[in-house]
């Protein structure tokens, strides 16, 4: 039962990850790019540790105060459902 979380958390984090760095590459190259709502949305729905990944990795929306401070927020609130989850699964 726990598997599909793993699983959802996987996903969504492998995409934010790529939306960071595909953002990343159109702001260098001045290419339309992905809103900072869009980002923040999916670092939301559960993405948190791909976009953060992405913004150390490729150096991208660092200087983003919403980004530094909603961002590691989400992730706790993520960890603390997957922690949740599995222990009342498990008890």
């Amino acid at each position: 039962m726990f598997k599909w979380l793993f699983y959802y958390f996987g996903i969504v984090n492998g995409i934010a990850f790529i939306m960071m760095c595909l953002d990343k590459r159109k702001a260098v190259k001045g290419k339309w790019r992905l809103s900072e709502i869009t980002l923040l949305g999916v670092g939301c729905i559960g993405g948190a540790f791909g976009i953060l990944s992405g913004m150390v990795i490729c150096k991208h929306k660092l200087s983003k105060l919403r980004f530094r401070i909603m961002m590691p927020l989400a992730g706790l609130v993520h960890w603390l459902i997957a922690g949740s989850y599995y222990y009342f699964l498990n008890s």
